[in-house]
């Protein structure tokens, strides 16, 4: 999709703002934020990007998503595809399925973004059960095995991390 030039550079100060104040506020997840490339768009590697996604080296960023959050929100979702890259993610699913890969690895990432203190939406993959796990422990525990694995439901429009596409799923 072609966004107004507007969207897009809106979007990009936001992000590029909130790297900032992370170098600031979160030195660890800043300092990996500083070596990721931000793409703007709806679109990575042939999927839709609804949200935010990341495969390890760029955080792909949905505009009309993103900017349609307040800022608080943005940060978190930016941490959040952070956290990924920092936690190895992109290189640790192991031939596991893509979409409980990614939704383990939410759970795991944003347990830990709640008890930092950041805005977690209500429907956003958080239980306090997977507080200290590790995503492969998360998905051995939510994995239904590979007979009983549904299809993902279709995306919702601006549904948040827990949802998105990309390398990591997350």
């Amino acid at each position: 999709t072609d966004f107004p030039k507007e969207l897009v550079s809106a979007c990009l100060t936001s992000v590029k703002s909130i790297r900032v104040a992370a170098m600031r506020d979160e030195p660890f997840y800043g300092m990996i934020s500083s070596g990721l490339g931000i793409k703007v768009g709806d679109f990575f590697d042939g999927n839709e990007i609804d949200t935010l996604a990341t495969d390890g080296s760029n955080i792909y960023v949905n505009p009309i998503y993103f900017m349609s959050k307040e800022i608080g929100m943005r940060k978190t979702t930016i941490l959040h595809e952070i956290m990924h890259v920092s936690n190895g993610h992109h290189l640790r699913r192991n031939g596991r399925n893509q979409y409980w890969w990614n939704l383990a690895c939410d759970y795991a990432i944003n347990i830990i973004l709640q008890d930092s203190g950041q805005r977690i939406a209500p429907e956003w993959a958080c239980d306090d059960k997977y507080r200290g796990w590790s995503a492969e422990r998360v998905y051995a525990d939510i994995f239904p095995g590979e007979d009983k694995t549904p299809p993902p439901p279709p995306p919702e429009k601006n549904t948040p991390p827990g949802g998105d596409g990309g390398g990591t799923g997350g």
